[in-house]
């Protein structure tokens, strides 16, 4: 399992690096974590929301969970969130003015 100092040296060499990681609760499927960035993002988030998934659910490692899950759903939320931002760009400027 990836403890948070393993996930702060995973994203060392990234944009993502943090300082630190704090739980977040509320989740069933992954290890979820708010991270404060150690140089803010371009856009000015100066925290980051970091989802890690294991292949079983976290604090029963008897319930196997596999970490495609989290790939597959990622990518379709990702996709309609744009689908749905298009739309909504589309509707604006043809019927607000």
């Amino acid at each position: 399992m990836a403890t948070p100092e393993s996930l702060l040296a995973a994203l060392a060499p990234t944009p993502y690096a943090c300082t630190s990681l704090t739980v977040l609760t509320g989740g069933y499927g992954n290890y979820t974590y708010r991270g404060t960035l150690a140089v803010p993002l371009p856009s000015g988030a100066e925290t980051v929301v970091v989802k890690h998934a294991e292949g079983f659910v976290p604090g029963n490692r008897q319930w196997a969970f596999p970490v495609t899950r989290s790939v597959g759903f990622s990518f379709y939320f990702i996709f309609f969130s744009l689908l749905i931002s298009q739309f909504l760009s589309l509707f604006r400027s043809l019927f607000l003015f």
